[in-house]
């Protein structure tokens, strides 16, 4: 079983909160998106899994048009995820004879189960981990729903329980420290970053949980030093609802070379934050390292509910690759205003085409809009399709 207090294998930034900001747009001077795809036309018949065609210009360039992963956690209801789904195997003693979460037809953005860990009756890091072709670049998308009881405050007079979501990290393949948070060696390091929200009710007005971003690269923090500060004008402190399903955003860029400031991080919570820092050192002097590995945010630690409740977290359709370019179907014509985008994986990439199976499961019938976005970060304007 891991550790779950302020050791080497846990983060140190993440005790009982007394400031919580909720998330907004702001970063330091970060690359700005350069060019804007734009649509035409949409053709195919739009039902779920179905192969679509989207014609337009300034799509860009993806050397590969399928993702490195795209797992929706479709299975036997209470089987071990890594028993029936091998790519994911578990991180941790669940305590229920198996390591990892399991597949639990409770609750699921898409399909029928997804992945679940709950509190106290499975293990605090009964979560499982992926690892893929490792890249200097990494964009990872999820859908999680925190299942708590708005009206508990889950801490006690010693301890605050924490939420630890999902990290991207360098694991020893790729020269870092490990699929969790390793710091590395002389010759190398590991960029982890991971939201962690350590709930209160008195805080979170018993509809969101709220908590520092973290991330590190090796033994330094740069974005505790270099990318939120006062003078940026931003905060550490981000906030993510609770009892809803909600998507959540990672990319990275490493530092061209090590030492150089010139690695990007961000972040997004759709319809609630986004925020990207550029100008950041992702790769340390002497070190030398690639990402390659995803830890799910199943993770829940120094677990206590004085008033008996449990807590559970749920992840569903995890997308990884190597690039931010990618097609999603939002509700919004401004990519920027959905509250809910879902992303759907490409088979086939051009400049001015681009072919996917339609991911509409969890798609309300009706008006949606598809976006084409680029590998800067660019989205075109939604173009209407009724599902």
């Amino acid at each position: 079983m891991p550790s779950t207090s302020d050791s080497p294998r846990s983060i140190t930034a993440s005790k009982t909160l007394s400031v919580a900001l909720s998330g907004g747009g702001g970063g330091n001077s970060s690359p700005q998106p350069t060019g804007t795809p734009t649509i035409s036309a949409v053709s195919g018949v739009l039902t779920n899994n179905s192969v679509i065609t989207i014609s337009g210009a300034g799509f860009g360039e993806k050397a590969t048009a399928a993702p490195l992963e795209f797992q929706r956690f479709e299975g036997t209801a209470n089987a071990p995820v890594g028993t029936e789904i091998p790519s994911w195997p578990g991180y941790a003693d669940n305590g229920l004879g198996s390591d990892g979460s399991i597949l639990s037809s409770e609750r699921s953005h898409s399909g029928a189960t997804s992945a679940m860990n709950r509190m106290p009756e499975m293990g605090q890091f009964a979560t499982n981990y992926h690892k893929y072709t490792p890249s200097d670049n990494v964009f990872a998308s999820y859908w999680l729903y925190i299942e708590m009881v708005s009206t508990d405050e889950y801490r006690d007079g010693s301890k605050t329980t924490q939420i630890k979501l999902a990290r991207v990290t360098s694991d020893n393949d790729a020269g870092g420290g490990g699929v969790y948070n390793g710091a590395g060696t002389t010759n190398g390091g590991t960029w982890r970053w991971s939201p962690v929200y350590a709930y209160t009710a008195a805080i979170g007005s018993g509809t969101s949980v709220n908590g520092p971003l973290d991330m590190d690269a090796g033994v330094t923090n740069p974005m505790a030093t270099g990318g939120f500060t006062s003078a940026n004008g931003n905060s550490r402190y981000v906030s993510a609802p609770i009892n809803k399903w909600t998507r959540i955003d990672y990319w990275v860029q490493n530092s061209s070379a090590p030492g150089v400031a010139d690695g990007v991080f961000g972040f997004s919570v759709p319809g609630i934050t986004n925020r990207e820092y550029g100008g950041l050192v992702t790769i340390e002097e002497g070190k030398s390292h690639q990402q390659n590995a995803l830890i799910l945010g199943n993770m829940i630690a120094n677990f206590v509910s004085p008033l008996g409740n449990s807590l559970a977290i749920f992840t569903d359709d995890v997308y990884i690759d190597n690039t931010r370019a990618k097609v999603e179907i939002g509700d919004n014509p401004d990519y920027y205003a959905c509250t809910r985008l879902d992303i759907c994986p490409a088979t086939s990439w051009g400049s001015n085409s681009v072919t996917v199976a339609l991911n509409s499961d969890a798609v309300p019938a009706g008006t949606n809009y598809i976006f084409v976005m680029n590998s800067s970060g660019a989205p075109s304007a939604g173009h209407e399709v009724s599902i």
